[in-house]
């Protein structure tokens, strides 16, 4: 909630740097692999114009540590391993 007074304008587009598509992916692609019927609600500064560097996640059916599980064993499933040898 606002204080009485205060304007907050929230952008009509939102440009992404690479490395904020790249999390975003990820997430998304997590959901995805695993089937996983979960609602992401993503909250950031930056959809505000104010620069920040976190991204506050809510879910709507599991834990956070269970989806930090999730998205760190998709990671480590689709990592591209190096060449033997």
């Amino acid at each position: 909630m606002t204080e009485p007074g205060v304007v907050v304008q929230v952008k009509e587009k939102i440009e992404l740097t690479d490395a904020k598509n790249k999390i975003f992916d990820s997430l998304l692609n997590t959901l995805h692999h695993f089937n996983l019927k979960t609602e992401l609600c993503v909250a950031v500064g930056w959809l505000l114009g104010i620069e920040c560097y976190d991204i506050d996640i809510a879910l709507d059916n599991m834990l956070g540590s269970e989806f930090a599980n999730k998205v760190a064993e998709y990671a480590s499933s689709t990592c591209k391993k190096p060449p033997s040898g």
